[in-house]
């Protein structure tokens, strides 16, 4: 008796272990709540620091905007848990299993278009595109979703879910203006429970649905750019206007510099002294039939790259307008980097002149023997009339 009261025991406590066994492992698959974007099995944002994130090709989510793109992207699922994300689409997008939206605010928006399907699934009643809600700390939130986008975001198995409320000023899904349903149907509920589907539709069937919805059908379109078009580049000049460029302007720059005579060149460098010609350059405008405009009456800023060679060996750089051989006007430069700038009111041939450091010893060096030379003359000079004086006595 006693033995089978031992074995009445044993076998109750293994039911006992068995039962916290499993109270134990649904404990800890139970749903847990933070916020998360997964892609398939790769999470692309997670709220926890220990969770690592991974990509996927054709999707890339940007954390600080929380845009999620989809840039012909092919999936197998995608699940959005306790975020407010807006949904990026370009090119053509397929999710194989569906979007599933958890106490989520999604915004659909881009010029691609997206295909949801589902259809291999054998599980009955599931649509390719479900929102739930969650309840989190005792408060349930609903999830919504808000169709902005260009393209076309169809779901080949219905459209549907469930809310903790639900009613005609609190719609699940909603449309931007230019965005409806064009196939499938209109949005219905049901208490607690929405979808979208035809007269004949249910709750149940509603996975029975394909459902269409279009985007504006128009291209969005283009920002308008307030900035001006002021500036003109080549390889190694630059010239930036006060006032706006036209269109098909472009910037011509041609050598003078290997031109010169060397008198010619003596005449540009003797206006700066110590100063070495390091390039002198035509600059002008021509419009898009390559006719000369001319460029005056407004203020520009042209900009010369310099050798390293150049920017090592001078110390100062100086501009100069030279007109038939001759300089006409000087101008301070500004040296940033490789490149020397300077004002001036019209184009025309420029140069620009380099002066090595002047050293700041030649000068006192020259007073130094100066004045020794003088000393020196004086002490001979002495020197030779004590000699006079001690032999003539």
């Amino acid at each position: 008796m006693k033995k089978g009261f031992e074995n009445l025991f044993f076998a109750l406590l293994l039911v006992a272990s068995f039962t916290l066994g499993l109270t134990k492992v649904s404990a800890s698959e139970s749903y847990e709540i933070y916020s998360y974007v997964k892609v398939g099995d790769v999470y692309v944002y997670s709220e926890k620091e220990d969770t690592p994130i991974g990509s996927v090709e054709g999707v890339s989510y940007d954390a600080e905007s929380a845009v999620l793109t989809l840039d012909n992207a092919d999936v197998e699922s995608i699940y959005f848990n306790d975020v407010k994300v807006t949904i990026l689409l370009k090119g053509e997008n397929v999710v194989q299993n569906g979007l599933s939206i958890y106490g989520s605010d999604i915004t659909v928006t881009g010029s691609g278009n997206l295909t949801l399907d589902l259809t291999s699934s054998s599980i009955p009643n599931v649509t390719s595109f479900e929102l739930y809600s969650t309840e989190i700390s005792g408060y349930s939130y609903s999830s919504q979703v808000k169709f902005a986008m260009e393209g076309v975001v169809t779901s080949l198995k219905g459209m549907g879910g469930w809310a903790d409320k639900l009613n005609e000023e609190y719609p699940a899904i909603t449309f931007a203006e230019g965005v409806t349903i064009t196939e499938g149907g209109k949005f219905n509920f049901e208490q607690y429970k929405f979808y979208i589907g035809t007269d004949d539709s249910t709750f149940d069937n509603r996975s029975d649905v394909k459902v269409v919805i279009s985007g504006k059908g128009e291209e969005v379109p283009p920002v308008e750019d307030d900035t001006q078009n002021t500036v003109l580049t080549n390889d190694t000049t630059t010239f930036e206007s006060s006032q706006e460029l036209e269109e098909g302007y472009t910037l011509e720059v041609e050598d003078k510099k290997n031109g010169l005579t060397d008198e010619q060149s003596k005449a540009i460098t003797d206006k700066v002294k110590g100063s070495t010609l390091l390039l002198l350059n035509d600059v002008s405008v021509h419009d898009g039939e390559g006719t000369l405009v001319e460029m005056s009456g407004g203020e520009y800023t042209i900009t010369f790259k310099l050798t390293s060679e150049q920017l090592k060996k001078y110390e100062k750089f100086v501009a100069v307008y030279v007109k038939d051989g001759r300089v006409e006007e000087t101008f301070d430069t500004k040296v940033e980097g490789e490149y020397v700038s300077f004002k001036t009111t019209h184009l025309s041939e420029y140069g620009i002149l380099g002066v090595e450091e002047e050293n700041p010893n030649t000068g006192s060096s020259t007073i130094l023997t100066i004045t020794m030379l003088g000393l020196g003359t004086i002490a001979a000079s002495t020197l030779m009339v004590a000699i006079k004086k001690r032999i003539y006595g």
